[in-house]
């Protein structure tokens, strides 16, 4: 992502929010999935990204996925799987939030899986959980790995801070806290001077609370469709 933006002649200051790491299940979360992985009617495992396809792989074996069926909340997180080596993974049709996969997972037979696994970290997806409850599904949470706030870089927010317009990319609410809690106030102030780009409504809203000059839509979270939207916000 950054070599696309700066291919734009723009430059790119990096500051991670988070840093990840793994946990692993405790093994009484892991028996009723391995129970229901080996009974005729297999359970629905959801994968919430591309690090949950990550760290899920590393905790999960392949036999229980490969006896469930598998669910990925978008094109990207869909892709790491079939890299894995699993075929056939349900994703959205259109989109790529967890309202785009709860309508596939409520088009599927009614005599489809009862019981349904969201592989994630903590606190992420709870809107998935309730839409997929409210289909009848028995439906948990199969946390993974976590989340930590990431120590900002020096460097990077010096660069902020001497930037003239800021172009912020968002894709997660956890972020926009973390970074106004975390920035200088002299960095923030400057991002919320500046134009937002963000991926879904539910962002856009969320980020209202910080009272953002101008917030923009890109089309889609993956790096293709971020850089097109910077670079109209861009020109």
């Amino acid at each position: 992502m950054a070599r696309l933006v700066e291919d734009m002649d723009l430059r790119c200051v990096l500051l991670p929010a988070h840093e990840f790491a793994a946990v692993q299940p405790a093994r009484d979360e892991l028996v009723p999935l391995e129970t229901a992985a080996a009974s005729a009617n297999p359970p629905l495992v959801i994968f919430t990204s591309t690090r949950a396809v990550k760290f899920g792989l590393m905790q999960l074996g392949a036999g229980i996925l490969q006896r469930s069926q598998l669910a990925a909340i978008g094109s990207a997180t869909a892709a790491a799987l079939q890299q894995a080596g699993f075929s056939k993974v349900l994703q959205p049709s259109n989109g790529y939030t967890s309202e785009d996969l709860l309508k596939s997972i409520a088009s599927l037979p009614a005599q489809g899986s009862r019981e349904a696994w969201i592989v994630a970290a903590e606190g992420g997806r709870t809107l998935l959980l309730r839409g997929l409850q409210g289909m009848g599904i028995n439906s948990r949470m199969l946390l993974v790995y976590e989340r930590r706030a990431a120590t900002l870089p020096e460097e990077q927010v010096r660069q902020l801070q001497n930037c003239d317009r800021v172009i912020s990319v968002w894709t997660s609410a956890d972020a926009m806290k973390l970074l106004a809690a975390g920035l200088a106030p002299d960095a923030w102030k400057k991002v919320c001077a500046g134009e937002w780009l963000v991926i879904s409504q539910r962002l856009a809203d969320f980020a209202s609370q910080f009272g953002p000059h101008a917030v923009h839509f890109s089309s889609g979270p993956a790096n293709p469709a971020l850089a097109a939207a910077i670079r109209q916000v861009a020109a």
